[in-house]
């Protein structure tokens, strides 16, 4: 009794047709899955063989390629055998699957002729030459429960084998991602927080140094607040924080001093402290800002 018929057009989809036949027969059996070259025999009435065993049939296949449209549309004034296939397992109320071939697309209904219509209301599975194992197992999924189909004894113990070779490589490909997510983060640097108010000692090469406040105020990405300067207070522009770098401007108008002074920093938070360079038209500061906490002044 012949469960799986394939339904195909040979100028457009034989190749494909022959390798869905090969890995049905291995999973169903050879003698229930149906492909018209190998199994009508010299002298059988083609139409009348492909009728009968369609009504012996659970479910077909049809196969379409990138032609079979257009094949369709040619054969539409004389006997077109894939036609009459899918419209015979279609008025049975059979479970048809459409199979996409070579980037082939589902006809939509105005496209075809009202007996098939129907076909275009039926899940598509695609099989791609890329992905050809992942494809078949997708439709071997679906053909597994289609109501009376059933497994060969042999590609049933073999699938039970392949499911579990299957969970078997996925156990093992997924070890070391988890142990990965786990490295990751316990390892990974943790974010300091940069709320709050820093102090640190600048100094230029060859000058004295200088203390310096920082109030920072830190959100989303973007660094707000002042810096407290010898000279006056600036406040924070273009302030940015992206991972443990920062960078940010100030400009102020030093006491006794007409011209603002426009001072560019960059820096890296380490541990609890902050790396400073600063830069301004009198040369390049570098310095250490460490927190101010409640008990500091």
């Amino acid at each position: 009794m012949s469960n799986v018929f394939i339904s195909y057009r040979r100028e457009d989809t034989a190749p494909y047709a022959g390798r869905l036949c090969d890995r049905l027969s291995t999973l169903f059996g050879r003698d229930n899955v149906f492909m018209d070259v190998q199994d009508i025999q010299p002298g059988q009435d083609f139409a009348q063989t492909i009728a009968d065993t369609i009504a012996k049939c659970h479910v077909l296949v049809a196969v379409i390629g990138p032609r079979w449209l257009e094949s369709l549309k040619q054969r539409a004034q004389r006997e077109d055998f894939v036609e009459d296939e899918i419209a015979e397992a279609l008025r049975r109320n059979m479970t048809v699957i459409p199979v996409l071939v070579n980037n082939a697309k589902m006809p939509e209904p105005g496209e075809i002729p009202e007996k098939l219509q129907p076909l275009s209301r039926h899940q598509a599975v695609e099989i791609r030459d890329s992905r050809f194992d992942d494809d078949f197992a997708q439709l071997a999924n679906v053909l597994r429960t289609v109501p009376g189909l059933v497994m060969s004894g042999t590609s049933a113990t073999a699938a039970v084998a392949e499911s579990s070779a299957a969970w078997r490589k996925w156990i093992l490909l997924a070890i070391p991602i988890v142990i990965g997510l786990v490295l990751y983060v316990t390892l990974r640097p943790h974010p300091i927080d940069l709320n709050g108010t820093w102090k640190a000692e600048m100094q230029k090469a060859g000058q004295p140094k200088y203390r310096i406040r920082l109030d920072l105020v830190v959100g989303d990405g973007a660094i707000h607040g002042t810096v407290d300067y010898p000279t006056g207070k600036g406040v924070i522009e273009n302030g940015a924080l992206t991972g443990r770098k920062l960078t940010f401007e100030t400009t102020h108008t030093p006491q006794f001093e007409s011209t603002p002074a426009k001072i560019s920093y960059t820096g890296e938070a380490v541990d609890d402290s902050i790396h400073l360079t600063s830069v301004d038209s009198n040369g390049v500061a570098t310095g250490v800002a460490q927190r101010v906490t409640g008990s500091q002044p």
